[in-house]
Order: C-alpha cells, then structure tokens, then sequence
C-alpha cells in the first residue's frame, strides 16, 4: 500500500512503515512523479489526511508539482472543476492529522486561471483544517501566477490554517524555498486580496473555542511579490483574521528573509 494510491508513481515499499494511521518514513526518499498530486488532494472530508505522518527527520526532495488549467481535471481526479485547488507535498490535512519531523525539497509551479477557484500552495502542505504541522523545513522554490481574481494564498509551510473542530499548531518549522507570487493576467477587479508568506500565508478564523499557534518558526528565503495591484505579504506571515488571545497565540517568529513587492507601476 502507498501512502496515496491514486497514481502509480507515488513510492511504495520499504521506504517508509504504514500501521494504525501512523506512517514513519524509514529512510530519505525521491519522488519520481513528473507532476505530484498532493496526498489528501481536495477540500472534501473524504480525501482529507487525517493520519500522522512522521518524517523521522529524513528528507523528501524531488517534489514535481507544474500546474496549470489543463491539468485541473487530472490533479483534483475528476472531470469537473472545484471551487479549490491544493498544491504541496500533502493538500488538506484534517482534523487529528498530524505532519512532522520532514524536509521537503522540490519545486511548484501553479499558472491556474478560474476565478471561481480558491488556489492554496504550500511547500509542506496547502491547508490545515486542523492538527499539526512541527519540525518541518521546506527546501520547495515556489512560483504562483495569480489569475483568478486576488484568490491565490502561498506560504512556505503552509498557505491557510484554519481551526475545524480542533485546534492547529505550527511548530518549530523553517522555510528555506524562494516563493514569488506574480500577476500573470488582467482580471476583473476583486474584493479578495492575494497573499503570501514564509510560514503561513492566512491564519483564518475558526471553530469557536479552538486556536491557532504558530511558534519558534523561521523564514530564510525571500518572499516577493511582482506587478500586483494589491497584495498582502509576510515574512512568517500574511494575514490573521483576529488577534485575539482566544484566537490564537504566535511565539518567537523570526524572518530573515527579503521581503518585496513591486506594483504595476513599479513602486
């Protein structure tokens, strides 16, 4: 059994074990597909990672993900389009799940045009809906060409936590990839603003009672944003819907990296 088993080129055998939900990587691992189809690859519950993925502190690297409208039917494994696309190692992780002790190394590239998708993008994985992300360091050169409308969210780690159900932690986790969001096509003006950081691109809002920590997280790579009308941009991250205490708690963040962001009219 691999640990996702819709396309023959995903790794199987004795690189990593698989018992109870909790799969230990054994050894460092290359991936081999040409154009990566994320592990829990869209927003449905059903198709959500909702196990524990222990990297063992052993590195993934060889990430392939080259996204584009054309490839839209075969990456999400359907013939009609969604209202949200997950690009990363892992798309959403779920409730309960669990990703830690990985470095990730690879490159994603997303030129996706439909207004009426949410693109999420992040070097370890595209969303939390809840669970944790700790001890991860992303090595994945990330571009995103920003056509659909402001909906493009990109971060190093991660690009949109939000707490369904359970509470989200982001810890100990580095990002030494380069990310660029550009503006790749006109498009009719938005209410919704890109956004891209370091670790997490949007922290949201959530379930009453539950929160979002992000702690002892490092950017070291530049981020950079070009000929965008508007953007939000972060070293660690973009945008937090509250702040608030019971919203959610960020400790001993730290940013390295350059930070840009260049207008249409060069500014």
């Amino acid at each position: 059994q691999s640990v996702n088993e819709s396309t023959e080129a995903y790794p199987t055998g004795a690189e990593y074990s698989n018992e109870d939900g909790v799969i230990v990587l054994n050894s460092n691992l290359t991936l081999t597909a040409a154009n990566w189809i994320a592990i829990g690859n869209t927003g449905t519950a059903i198709s959500q990672f909702g196990g524990i993925f222990n990297g063992n502190n052993k590195t993934i690297d060889g990430l392939k993900v080259n996204f584009n409208v054309d490839d839209h039917n075969i990456l999400l494994g359907g013939e009609t389009k969604t209202a949200q696309v997950n690009a990363g190692l892992f798309g959403v992780l779920a409730n309960g799940g669990a990703i830690k002790n990985l470095t990730v190394e690879g490159q994603i590239i997303v030129a996706y045009e439909d207004a009426t998708s949410w693109t999420y993008v992040g070097g370890v994985v595209a969303q939390v809906n809840g669970g944790s992300v700790t001890g991860c360091t992303s090595r994945v050169n990330i571009i995103a060409n920003e056509y659909a409308a402001g909906k493009t969210r990109v971060g190093g780690i991660v690009a949109r936590t939000y707490c369904s159900t359970d509470d989200v932690v982001i810890r100990d986790c580095t990002n030494e990839g380069v990310i660029n969001l550009q503006y790749a096509a006109t498009v009719a003006s938005s209410s919704f603003t890109p956004q891209v950081a370091g670790i997490v691109a949007i922290v949201a809002d959530g379930d009453e009672g539950y929160k979002t920590t992000v702690s002892y997280c490092d950017n070291k790579a530049a981020v950079s944003a070009t000929n965008l009308p508007a953007i939000v941009i972060g070293g660690v991250i973009g945008t937090l819907n509250k702040v608030d205490e019971d919203f959610g708690e960020f400790v001993e963040l730290d940013n390295s990296g350059a930070i840009s962001a260049i207008t249409p009219t060069g500014t």
